[in-house]
């Protein structure tokens, strides 16, 4: 010590020597080759400072045990020593590490709960599993049931037995000893040994093995599935036991035992919540002999007929039994793997609820109003928004700038190939495409009921062509082209005409090509609105079928309907989520079921009401099960279903508020208000035949200037400056925006901080900027 210059207070020296007498001790007996290790221990002590040796000397010590089978007492007491004089180290806690609560596990996790009126919580935590201040952590261990015998291998045996201290394996030793035969095995699928926890934050460890697949197993087997959940519910049967109300897994038979991650996480998932709910239900017969079965037998219903309606119900003395199971993940793949495995478990109890629901409410309905999203189904090879393959086949000329299906091509089409890309997809979708099948079997399955209307926000025509007869298209139909501008309410024609004449030339639109409003001399454009604030679109082929739309509503008010929404999505343009919510809420009897393979929540408000019903399905491959004559029960009661939902469901964007407080008819009635606003606009203004006159006297290529700007800008109305200029003035809708056309050339601004920039598109131009 004098030599190497090294402070070292009573505390550090009373531990250094307590440890290497605890590793000459191990040595002595034979558990222990001594080789350099006392050596080892000396050259620590005198290298380090007091702080940093006293937890090299504990590393090496429980390195040092972990390659120990069954030391002596005295090395055991001499371990606790060591401990008992770290636990009174400042800051050192028990075990060296920082427990982690409940709370705190929370906070970090992902929440999974299962039964909310059992209050069980599932999470999905990722961090040290020997760190968790539950009642019962699981170790993955093996046969022999003793642990890791390796110095610092990875895997969770050898985590917990280094965290919790020699006499973990004592007990085990011990509990293994004692088995019927002799020294038994922990093979798979045998039941868990329960220990303490000695210096771990949890109360007990639950030593359990899961099946390990051979080298050469591509796959795990039917009994490796059924071995791996049986080592699942085991554990939890052996807590239950305890009386523990909080447990936590690793994932069992990962790593080492080869199986694969997302099978075993599914595994894992499914046995737990089916043990919960085996646990916290009991099954009731109706007339039974119980009290709980009901009054039919008092009343003198026959048990035998009675039997039949038997069902699950929660049991309120189990159901609060267990209140924690944390899934413990270390590796991004295991997240993922829960996470996903998720998904399908709340899709599943999901549909097992509301799919008899859904179903039951469409047989007993006088009327059905379809609300369709804007994607059209597509028969197959032409399923261009959503198949990349399909997209690349029709709209080839588009794959160098990085596009891949229509649904992602809508506003990233290079300007100038942006009209041939429309004309050709309005061609495609609404003449040459043919709808899915989906449509003629929806068709089918609603025409035993007389009052059908459909509101279709996709522009393909699907439904028409499917032979359904009143259908309202709110965001336009590509079987119509309109002025660009637009420059009248009625200037709107068919577009197959049109269509026909231009796509010989889609692949090299120029000017001359390209048909042109005979009153303006604006572009044609679909007749469709693409986003919000898109106010060149006009409504007024529309106008007619939305009135037949809302007196149809008005006329059934009290009649039963279901709203059947078909992969609606969230819409800036016009939400039709939010309005047929607040149809719904409106009318009395009328129904939502909400038909979405992702987005399929509906507000709580509804669903608690039992107003609405919920599917995570692809709306083509609902039919089948929306519409079938089959009785799905599966024996568990509606209140108990709902619960597992209520459980399962994750958190949605919580709309009531917008929805509740919507005034849907006037949200219908601003469709047209573009169109109202262009009328009014024009009756106090000058006739717009001056600007196309004045048009027809200049030079062809001065007259594209502000047709083709009007198409694009967001335009309400033309005003003509009758000046020596002949400045065109145009005033889009947004706010302090000025856009001034002349010959040439024009002049745009944003505002006095934005400055102005002339644009000089032509000789005149320039010439018009020199002038001043």
């Amino acid at each position: 010590e004098e030599d190497n210059n090294v402070e070292m207070d009573l505390d550090t020296t009373a531990i250094g020597a307590i440890i290497l007498d605890v590793l000459t001790e191990l040595a002595r007996t034979n558990v222990l080759e001594m080789g350099n290790l006392q050596a080892l221990g000396e050259g620590l002590v005198q290298s380090l400072d007091k702080d940093a040796a006293d937890e090299a000397l504990l590393s090496l010590l429980q390195d040092a045990l972990i390659a120990c089978r069954e030391p002596s007492a005295e090395a055991l007491d001499k371990v606790d020593e060591v401990w008992e004089l770290f636990s009174q180290k400042p800051k050192r806690k028990k075990g060296g590490k920082t427990p982690v609560n409940l709370r705190e596990v929370e906070e970090e996790a992902v929440r999974l709960p299962l039964v909310e009126a059992a209050t069980p919580k599932l999470l999905v935590w990722r961090g040290d599993i020997t760190r968790l201040a539950v009642d019962v952590i699981v170790n993955a261990a093996n046969d022999d049931g003793l642990g890791c015998f390796t110095p610092g291998h990875a895997c969770v045996d050898n985590v917990v037995h280094r965290a919790a201290g020699p006499r973990l394996r004592a007990e085990c030793l011990a509990m293994m000893r004692a088995r019927v035969g002799g020294f038994g095995s922990l093979k798979a699928g045998s039941p868990p040994l329960l220990t303490r926890g000695y210096r771990l934050p949890a109360r007990f460890v639950a030593h359990v093995t899961g099946p390990c697949l051979a080298l050469e197993q591509p796959a795990p087997t039917k009994r490796d599935v059924a071995l791996l959940r049986k080592s699942y519910e085991s554990c939890l049967d052996a807590a239950l036991k305890a009386g523990a109300r909080s447990i936590a897994f690793p994932c069992l038979s990962t790593g080492v035992f080869r199986f694969p991650s997302d099978l075993a996480c599914e595994v894992a998932l499914g046995a737990v919540t089916d043990w919960f709910y085996e646990q916290v239900t009991k099954e009731t017969t109706q007339g039974g002999p119980d009290d709980d079965a009901g009054d039919a037998a008092a009343s003198g219903g026959e048990t035998h007929e009675q039997e039949e309606e038997s069902e699950r119900v929660l049991d309120p003395v189990k159901a609060a039994a267990i209140e924690y199971v944390v899934f413990d993940v270390f590796a991004d793949a295991d997240a993922d793997a829960y996470d996903e495995v998720y998904q399908t478990l709340e899709r599943r109890l999901t549909l097992d609820l509301n799919e008899p629901l859904a179903a039951r409410w469409l047989a007993e309905a006088d009327a059905v109003l379809v609300s369709a999203g804007k994607k059209p189904l597509l028969a197959q090879h032409q399923r261009v928004y959503s198949n990349r393959r399909d997209f690349a086949r029709h709209y080839e000329f588009l794959l160098p700038y990085g596009l891949e299906t229509a649904a992602s091509s809508l506003s990233r089409v290079p300007d100038d190939l942006r009209r041939a890309y429309w004309l050709r997809h309005a061609h495609n979708v609404r003449y040459e495409f043919s709808p899915n099948p989906a449509y003629a079997t929806l068709r089918e399955k609603l025409s035993t009921k007389k009052n059908v209307f459909v509101l279709d926000a996709s522009a393909a025509g699907c439904f028409a062509r499917a032979g359904f007869e009143h259908v309202y298209t709110p965001h336009g139909d590509f079987g119509w082209q309109q002025c660009g501008v637009p420059c009248a309410r009625d200037s709107v024609w068919p577009a197959l005409p049109a269509l026909e004449a231009i796509l010989p030339h889609a692949n090299d639109l120029r000017d001359d090509t390209t048909k042109r409003c005979p009153s303006c001399g604006a572009f044609f454009k679909p007749n469709v609105r693409h986003d919000v604030g898109d106010d060149t679109f006009t409504h007024a082929p529309y106008d007619s079928r939305q009135r037949d739309f809302l007196k149809w509503l008005e006329d059934l008010s009290a009649r039963n309907v279901v709203v059947l929404e078909l992969g609606v999505d969230a819409d800036a343009a016009f939400d039709a989520r939010a309005a047929v919510e607040a149809i719904v809420r409106e009318h009395a009897n009328f129904k939502l079921v909400r038909v979405h393979s992702s987005d399929w929540g509906v507000p709580d408000d509804l669903r608690h009401a039992d107003k609405a019903a919920e599917l995570p399905l692809a709306w083509n491959k609902s039919l089948e099960r929306l519409f079938s004559d089959e009785d799905n029960a599966d024996g568990r009661s509606v209140a108990l279903k709902k619960a597992l939902v209520d459980a399962v469901r994750r958190p949605v964007t919580d709309d009531t508020d917008a929805s509740s407080s919507l005034d849907w008819r006037a949200a219908f009635e601003a469709l047209r208000r573009d169109d109202d606003e262009r009328e009014q606009s024009s009756s106090s203004h000058e006739s717009r035949a001056a600007p196309a006159a004045a048009a027809e006297s200049r030079d062809q290529s001065h007259v594209v200037i502000p047709t083709a700007l009007s198409a694009v800008l967001p335009c309400v109305s033309f005003e003509l400056k009758d000046d020596s200029r002949k400045v065109q003035r145009l005033r889009p809708t947004l706010a302090e925006h000025v856009l001034i056309v002349g010959e040439g050339g024009f002049v745009e601004g944003g505002g006095a901080d934005e400055g102005f920039a002339l644009h000089d598109i032509s000789l005149a131009g320039r010439r018009a900027a020199q002038a001043g």
